[in-house]
């Protein structure tokens, strides 16, 4: 299956994120340009852009704070449409 992303929303978790998620999805075989970093605002950018490795992710996405807030934004910046990935809701 090659049309997909992965979408993790996250706040002030650098070190968890790193250590365990990326790292897990790395271990998996899910390429570093799948994977995209939503965070709360500016501050959380630059805080994950400073500590998180960048070969685990393809991009740091600025949304807003609150897991209902980030899921919002997936549809448009991820269009069902799109016929380069498949969307998906686990």
């Amino acid at each position: 299956m090659s049309n997909y992303v992965v979408a993790i929303p996250t706040y002030n978790r650098t070190a968890e994120v790193s250590a365990k998620t990326l790292k897990t999805l790395k271990d998996g075989g899910v390429p570093k340009n799948k994977i995209y970093l939503f965070v709360a605002n500016k501050q959380q950018h630059d805080l994950y852009n400073q500590s998180v490795p960048r070969d685990l992710y393809h991009e740091i996405v600025i949304g807003k704070k609150g897991i209902a807030n980030q899921a919002q934004l997936y549809p448009p910046i991820f269009p069902k449409d799109n016929t380069s990935f498949q969307w998906t809701t686990t």
